[in-house]
């Protein structure tokens, strides 16, 4: 199956975007505290996006983890260097406003560089 017809047929049998997706929180993070000199460590959450170093991932749906407070854990379609793969991802929010996130057995945390949009 070439990759267009792939991407055609996840497009297809994907859900839409619904309303009720959690969101994200939104801005630019970095792995454990905001630092100049490690590009390769910033994220950017946009909307339903996150933009890693040399990929990113769309958020597809999103569940609430019942008993730890803002966690939601999303399914995502990632791509990135040539290539296109699902991904979950279980988000939460840190003690310091930053993110954490846990995807296959590796949990990061991100500290927040820049103010959620509409704050200062």
């Amino acid at each position: 199956m070439t990759r267009a017809a792939f991407l055609i047929g996840l497009c297809l049998c994907t859900p839409a975007f619904s309303q009720s997706l959690p969101p994200l929180p939104q801005g630019e993070f970095q792995v454990d505290e905001c630092r100049e000199d490690f590009a390769e460590q910033v994220i950017t959450i946009s909307d339903r996006t996150i933009y890693f170093y040399e990929s990113q991932c769309d958020m597809r749906s999103g569940t609430p983890v019942e008993g730890i407070d803002g966690a939601v854990m999303y399914e995502a379609l990632c791509a990135g260097e040539g290539e296109i793969w699902g991904q979950y991802f279980l988000i939460a929010p840190s003690w310091d406003d930053g993110v954490i996130i846990l995807q296959d057995r590796l949990a990061v945390t991100y500290a927040r560089c820049t103010s959620p949009p509409g704050q200062k």
